[in-house]
């Protein structure tokens, strides 16, 4: 299972709502014959509480290179400077 995207309102950060939507994810998951869950990056120093939140849940930290530009064409290769640049 793949995490995309998520949120809590922090005026129930107390009742750990965050928690209960990822454990529920993860029970139905497992129910359906998953056996990763991939929850995106983390990055302790521009976003601590995400990281920390994310640590919680106990699983594997995995390091991958940044973020691949395949140029297609010409238009491509020129974007893919301009990224590269802003990068």
């Amino acid at each position: 299972m793949h995490y995309l995207w998520g949120a809590a309102d922090r005026a129930f950060s107390k009742q750990r709502v965050g928690e209960a939507v990822q454990w529920a994810a993860v029970e139905w998951a497992l129910s359906q014959g998953c056996r990763l869950y991939d929850l995106e990056g983390i990055d302790p120093e521009r976003n601590p509480g995400t990281y920390q939140f994310k640590k919680k849940m106990g699983g594997r930290e995995v390091d991958l290179p940044g973020e691949i530009y395949v140029p297609m064409g010409l238009r491509g290769r020129v974007i893919a400077n301009v990224l590269r640049r802003r990068c």
